[in-house]
């Protein structure tokens, strides 16, 4: 019998590396940009916080809106 293990947050991580070289995985769901160190959750990036995403060679950024300001 073998054991899959399941993905609580319904979203297919990929995998990345921090500016540090460290493992990391993404994940893109409704609530938002998920961060991911082995199977835990490291971070999260709401939806409605994010102002802009930006992917360039192999470069990716996310841009938040200022504290208190959201459109």
């Amino acid at each position: 019998m073998s054991v899959a293990v399941v993905n609580p947050f319904a979203a297919d991580t990929v995998n990345v590396q921090d500016h540090g070289g460290i493992q990391l995985q993404l994940a893109v769901s409704h609530v938002g940009v998920l961060v991911f160190q082995n199977i835990s959750k490291i971070n999260s990036f709401s939806w409605a916080k994010i102002r802009k995403l930006c992917f360039k060679r192999k470069k990716f950024v996310i841009k938040m809106h200022p504290d208190g300001v959201v459109s």
